[in-house]
């Protein structure tokens, strides 16, 4: 609502098992990065979507996002650096962190 534009905002779940446990708020960074550094400074056709899988004792999640080109400072911040700790802690040798980047879109997967 703060932004006062339209975002496409898409979540999807997909799951054969709602008892899948995983550490509160693991994710919210990579939620709170896809706003601030893409969704911030675009002026239209913002998009965040974000896919959670959990199937097979593996959860993955998936978030994905557009950003100004011009704004690009696509680089791995305390943040990031402290999602990758805290995965080492709670998931050793159990996880998989992959980031990407296009001219104009951001990918992050958890798994």
């Amino acid at each position: 609502m703060r932004y006062h534009k339209t975002i496409d905002i898409q979540f999807n779940i997909d799951t054969n098992d709602a008892d899948y446990k995983i550490m509160p708020l693991l994710f919210i960074i990579l939620l709170e990065n896809a706003f601030k550094h893409g969704v911030e400074n675009l002026r239209e056709n913002a998009y965040v979507h974000i896919n959670v899988r959990a199937h097979t004792n593996e959860v993955t999640f998936e978030i994905e996002n557009n950003f100004d080109e011009a704004q690009d400072d696509f680089k791995t911040g305390i943040g990031l650096k402290n999602l990758k700790r805290r995965l080492e802690l709670v998931y050793p040798k159990k996880h998989t962190l992959t980031l990407s980047k296009t001219d104009r879109e951001a990918y992050i997967c958890v798994f």
